[in-house]
């Protein structure tokens, strides 16, 4: 399968995101700019962030696009759609750590009479939860939205594709039918000719195989049932006698 290409639109809003900055370079920062990523990398149609890596994107969405295998360009899109829901939920806990990175900077000296370090840890964690409660209950809603959009679009994917491979078995089997049903007609014509003593010409029948395929087919049945008790298929005897043909080489 070819790898999965990110339609105009996408690449050209995720390329210009990834050019206007390389992001932070102090912890201060970093820490403002999860914040920021908070208000914007869980919602909207930009996907990267300018701190993204648009190569580790792209082959994230290529294991994806690898994974659900689609065959149709409604596929195509729901795959897409999962792709960039399941990136924006893998950003969901590196945001949370930036919120309580943020919150150590803005506020270093919250419980200094505490003596035990990891109490005060604790402690200075617990505030934290408190003061940035409205933007973690924000994270945790958007959280659900993502997985519930990811779920949706998961059922819709898998119950297209299970529509796509049924309808694709019908229509090979009713192949199959209309084959054996032909064959059946041709049969019964070519014995009919052969009782009243007339050449049996398949062309006149409307068939698309001429006498000398069918002749050959026989030819070969015969031969192949002796040997093993089975038939043969006529359409694939038909097209491999079709193909010596033509690399026959002529004179």
């Amino acid at each position: 399968m070819s790898s999965p290409t990110l339609s105009p639109a996408q690449l050209s809003a995720n390329r210009a995101n990834a050019q206007l900055s390389t992001g932070p370079s102090t912890t201060e920062g970093k820490a403002k700019s999860s914040m920021n990523a908070l208000r914007t990398g869980l919602t909207g149609q930009t996907v990267l962030l300018p701190t993204d890596d648009l190569a580790v994107y792209k082959a994230f969405v290529e294991s994806l696009f690898a994974q659900w295998s689609p065959a149709t360009d409604q596929e195509n899109r729901l795959v897409q759609l999962i792709a960039d829901t399941e990136w924006r939920v893998h950003k969901i806990a590196p945001l949370e750590e930036g919120i309580f990175a943020v919150g150590r900077l803005e506020y270093p000296d919250l419980f200094p009479e505490e003596p035990d370090k990891n109490r005060r840890a604790a402690l200075v964690n617990a505030k934290l939860q408190l003061i940035y409660e409205k933007q973690l209950r924000n994270l945790a809603l958007q959280e659900r939205r993502l997985r519930n959009q990811h779920k949706s679009d998961t059922v819709k994917l898998e119950q297209l594709q299970q529509e796509r491979i049924a309808n694709k078995q019908k229509a090979e089997q009713a192949l199959i039918d209309a084959r054996e049903a032909e064959f059946a007609r041709a049969n019964l014509i070519s014995t009919k000719c052969f009782e009243q003593k007339v050449p049996f010409t398949p062309s006149e029948f409307g068939f698309d195989f001429s006498r000398e395929e069918y002749s050959h087919y026989w030819k070969l049945q015969e031969r192949y049932f002796t040997l093993t008790g089975e038939d043969l298929d006529f359409h694939q005897v038909v097209a491999a006698y079709r193909k010596a043909q033509k690399e026959r080489p002529t004179a």
